[in-house]
């Protein structure tokens, strides 16, 4: 994760590959309940960060100073009812799954976050950077301003481009990744 960007644009063929990369995780039910609102333009990008930042953080910011230059931004979007109507159809009323107040995980989070993570690997593929982040502060605004409808629900949003900078910044950089021995198990919990 990338928390700054050059302004070098992305070439549009690239910004199709990611959207098209998205669309390719699976669908629980194929409710097909994920849709991304894609921004390319200045004015846009500018619009979108006007409202999830307070005035000034992005340029007093120490660690996310150059964000605003990602030439691409997209906001990931979930449709809760795509999925409670699909598995009200007849062909899932037998399903164990018909009620999705029982459901072990909100499957339209767990799609959209499988497309963002799909999404995020073909920025990678293509040599760029990304950051996803959550939008914590906005959300109104953001529907006024893109025309988003209410049934739309917030992942978060994904910030492309090219690298501003490759330093780590923030607490992450005092962090290292815990080593495989610990997080992968097998045959049984506490095996490695």
């Amino acid at each position: 994760m990338f928390r700054s960007f050059s302004d070098r644009p992305v070439p549009a063929n690239d910004v199709e590959k990611i959207i098209a990369a998205a669309f390719r995780a699976p669908s629980a039910g194929f409710s097909q309940g994920v849709e991304l609102l894609v921004l390319t333009t200045a004015a846009q990008r500018r619009r979108f960060f006007e409202a999830v930042t307070t005035p000034g953080w992005l340029e007093s910011s120490k660690t996310h100073r150059g964000l605003d230059n990602a030439p691409v931004v997209i906001l990931p979007l979930h449709d809760q009812s795509r999925y409670v109507e699909r598995y009200g159809d007849a062909d899932k009323q037998t399903s164990a799954w018909s009620d999705a107040s029982k459901w072990p995980a909100p499957y339209w989070l767990v799609d959209c976050s499988f497309s963002t993570m799909l999404l995020l690997v073909q920025v990678v593929d293509l040599g760029l950077g990304a950051l996803f982040f959550a939008i914590d502060r906005g959300e109104d605004q953001l529907r006024e301003a893109f025309d988003i409808p209410e049934r739309l629900g917030f992942l978060g949003a994904v910030a492309i481009g090219y690298p501003g900078s490759s330093a780590k910044v923030g607490s992450a950089a005092r962090r290292v990744r815990r080593p495989s021995s610990e997080v992968i198990h097998r045959e049984r919990y506490g095996q490695s």
